[in-house]
This record gives C-alpha cells, sequence and structure tokens, in this order.
C-alpha cells in the first residue's frame, strides 16, 4: 500500500518529505496528530485550490494539540469539494482518519482529485481564464473606480487629466447633495489638510492596526470553529451532527479573518463616528438584542451596597479618654480622671508655674526634702480625694498663667464652674497663685 501510495505522489509532483518510505509510514501512523501526515494534505488543498474555485483550506499542523482544529477544516474542505465517501464523511468529526487504512483512503482521494483537475485543466481549458487580464489596483484607484461607478459617471476618457477629473467629480457630488437634507451627511471627521509625512505616518497606522485585526479575528475565529466542534461532543447532538455542520458551514464562509477597513473608510468619516454610545443604548441594543440574553443574565437580585444607606459607625472614643481608671465621683456623680505624672508635667509646662501650683494644695514645699515629682503626686491626690469641691478663678494679672492653672485644675480633675467672678456658694478658701487669684468653693 505504501509503495502504491509513493508512485502516486510522484506522479502528482510532489516532492515534499513524505516522499520517503519511512517518512510516509510514520505519517500514516501519526495521521491527524503528525505534522508529516497534515502537512502533505495541506500540500494537495493548496494544488486544488489553483484547479477548482474553493472557498476552504487546509493548514498544516505544528503540534499534536492541533489534531482536532485539522479535522475540522478538513471535514469542511472534503464537503465543498464533494466527497461523498463514507469512511471520510461520517461519523464524529475527531473520531475520522482513526486507523491507517482511513488515512491511506485520503491520500488517494485527493491524489485522484488533483489529477482529474489537471486533466480538465488541460483537455477542457477555460477560454474566459486564458483571457483573464489581471490588473494589481492600488486601493486608492480602486475605491475611485467604485466612486465614479456609484455616481453613475460614463467611462472617463484616457487622456483626462486628474484635476479635471476630480473637478467634475467635485461637480456631481454638490449636485448631489442638494438633493439630501442638510444634515443628512454631517462633517468630515478630518477636516484639515494632511502632508505627504502625516499620510505616511496614518498609512504606517493603518498597515499595523490591519495586521493586529487580522490576528485578532483570526483567534476570533478559531474559537468559534473550536465551540461549535465541542457542541458536537454532545450524544444528543451525534445524531443530528450533518445539519449543525451544514449550517454552520453556510454561515462561516462569510467570516473572513481580514478586516475590510481601509484608508477611504477614514476619509470618509463623519463627525458622528467620534459619539461613543453605551452598549446598553437602545439605538445599540436594538441589534445586538437575543432571546438568549433573558436565558443567560437573568434578573439580578439587589445585593445593596449603596453607601448612603449604611448607618454609620458608632462615635469613637477620644484618645485621651481611653485605657483611664475610674477616679472616685465628684459632687456631681462625674469620675475624676487619673492623670500620669507626665501627663501633668506636660500641662503644666514651666517650672516656675508649677511652683505656684503647688501652693494650691501644700503650705509648705521648701524643706520637705520630696522630689518634684513627689510633690506633684500629693497635691493630685489633695485636690482630687479629699477637696471634692469646685474651684473658681476670680481674677488673674496674667492672661498666661490663668490659662495655665486652669489647665492645671482641670488636669487634678477638680471642675472649673466659671471665671471672673466669685461664686455664691460657701467659700472654703482664698488664696492667689501668681498673680491669680482662686477660691475654692464647698461641695
Amino acid at each position: 500500500m505504501e509503495e502504491k501510495l509513493l508512485h502516486m505522489l510522484q506522479d502528482v509532483g510532489y516532492t515534499g518529505p513524505v516522499l520517503d518510505s519511512d517518512k510516509l509510514s510514520q505519517a500514516l501512523q501519526g495521521g491527524a496528530k503528525s505534522p508529516d501526515f497534515t502537512g502533505l494534505v495541506a500540500w494537495f488543498t493548496e494544488q486544488l485550490a489553483t484547479f477548482i474555485d474553493i472557498d476552504e483550506t487546509v493548514h498544516a499542523t505544528t503540534s499534536g494539540d492541533d489534531a482536532s482544529s485539522f479535522l475540522l477544516e478538513l471535514s469542511f474542505f472534503l464537503k465543498e469539494i464533494g466527497c461523498v465517501n463514507e469512511k471520510l464523511m461520517t461519523g464524529h468529526v475527531n473520531q475520522r482518519l482513526a486507523n491507517e487504512s482511513e488515512r491511506a483512503i485520503l491520500i488517494e482521494f485527493l491524489v485522484t482529485e488533483l489529477m482529474a483537475a489537471k486533466l480538465l485543466e488541460v483537455k477542457c481549458p477555460k477560454e474566459e481564464k486564458q483571457m483573464e487580464v489581471t490588473i494589481d489596483e492600488s486601493d486608492t484607484a480602486r475605491n475611485l473606480k467604485n466612486m465614479l461607478v456609484t455616481l453613475k459617471f460614463q467611462k472617463p476618457p484616457d487622456n483626462i487629466t486628474p484635476a479635471l477629473l476630480f473637478s467634475r467629480l467635485q461637480t456631481k457630488l454638490s449636485e448631489e447633495l442638494k438633493t439630501v437634507p442638510p444634515d443628512h451627511l454631517g462633517k468630515p471627521l478630518i477636516d484639515v489638510e494632511l502632508s505627504a509625512k502625516q499620510w505616511e505616518q496614518l498609512a504606517d497606522l493603518q498597515k499595523e492596526m490591519h495586521e493586529e485585526y487580522t490576528i485578532r479575528r483570526e483567534m476570533l475565529l478559531k474559537r468559534l470553529d473550536v465551540t461549535v466542534q465541542s457542541f458536537l461532543w454532545s450524544d444528543r447532538i451525534k445524531s443530528q451532527e450533518a445539519k449543525v455542520n451544514s449550517k454552520y458551514e453556510e454561515k462561516r464562509k462569510t467570516m473572513k479573518s481580514e478586516p475590510k477597513v481601509s484608508m477611504a473608510d477614514l476619509l470618509a468619516a463623519r463627525d458622528d463616528l467620534a459619539v461613543i454610545e453605551k452598549t446598553s443604548n437602545a439605538s445599540v441594543r436594538k441589534n445586538t438584542r437575543s432571546k438568549i440574553n433573558s436565558v443567560i443574565i437573568g434578573a439580578v437580585p439587589d445585593r445593596g451596597g449603596r453607601p448612603y444607606e449604611q448607618e454609620p459607625p458608632p462615635p469613637e472614643m477620644p484618645p485621651w479618654q481611653k485605657d483611664r481608671v475610674q477616679g472616685p465621683p465628684s459632687f456631681r456623680n462625674r469620675n475624676i480622671p487619673d492623670m500620669d505624672i507626665e501627663s501633668v508635667i506636660r500641662i503644666i509646662g514651666t517650672q516656675e508655674v508649677i511652683k505656684g501650683a503647688l501652693a494650691v494644695g501644700v503650705e509648705e514645699t521648701e524643706d520637705t526634702g520630696e522630689t518634684l515629682a513627689e510633690i506633684i503626686v500629693r497635691i493630685m491626690v489633695k485636690i482630687t480625694v479629699k477637696v471634692t469641691a469646685r474651684i473658681t478663678i476670680i481674677s488673674s494679672r496674667s492672661t498666661l498663667a490663668k490659662e495655665t492653672l486652669t489647665g492645671v485644675i482641670i488636669a487634678a480633675g477638680v471642675t472649673i464652674i466659671r471665671t471672673g467672678e466669685r461664686a455664691a456658694e460657701e467659700e472654703v478658701a482664698e488664696f492667689r497663685v501668681d498673680g491669680t487669684k482662686v477660691a475654692i468653693i464647698a461641695a
């Protein structure tokens, strides 16, 4: 069988690596997972495309992971050229070419098809094809021709100059624009004259984006092929595989990988192209709405999360009220905070004011032998515990001294009821501290 296939390949002009008997044997054993086998099939499809008008083609693979895509492309190709061999056209796509015998049948079929196409080309040449002249026209020439045909121009003479041609075009366009509403076309998106360098830059950008979106479209089409192929794996669809392939192939032929956007589209763009509409807009949704939307995206419950609907957090305690030990109650059943020595020293500030503040609770402070810290502690205890009273600051010659003393008294935990006048309650003691008159009123 292999010797027969080698002779047939030589007869049709194949010169690839599979002409070696060992290579051919390995290719038949590997099947769709063998790059040599898929390369041989791809060569046949390219040769047949030069003799018959077909749209489908088969690409060679580089690894066994692309076997499914190869079999799907081969299925479309065989169907287009009219293959009726049941071993090649029936069954699940991924289960075709399952053994060496079926792979050899495929090679024989492609060889006979290529031979028949070559014989028909020699014996029955198409006269119109022999007379066909292919013109490699540029995009500019093609667009200009389409414009003349659209405007129903007669064929211009061969000796017409570009200036005269465009002058007539402008006149014709002006006449046509008078027949449409004023804002029918809108304003051009590009309304400035570009330099030669800018045109070159635009051409480079157009080429780059053309290549980029060609790759994107190829990826999307490949994903579409694989998705449709995965649907065929279902047991419920196997009985309708031929119908599904027929319907899909009809739509798939119209999908091309290369975009058709050119420089002419940029020149023809109007200013409304710059308006970006939301995908949920009614004018957009009328073209994208389908019955499947209600199945995929159902009614979504409200999950909340709006900030204005949340309750505010509880107020935090001021930092100076945190971690304080509860002291003895005052005459108003208020807890007097317990201040540490460092806090008192920080509030009092200077040593002169400290000495004045000591006079509040100490009659003699010179000869006690106590340290300043011990004196402060003793005064704090006397004021906050033994003297449960309210202190009134009567008058002061120094605003700074008055404010400093006020801070010391508050730090000791005693309530100041008011300043500037004597209280009406019974007075216990009255003294001066650095020019500030202070009265201790009984609770």
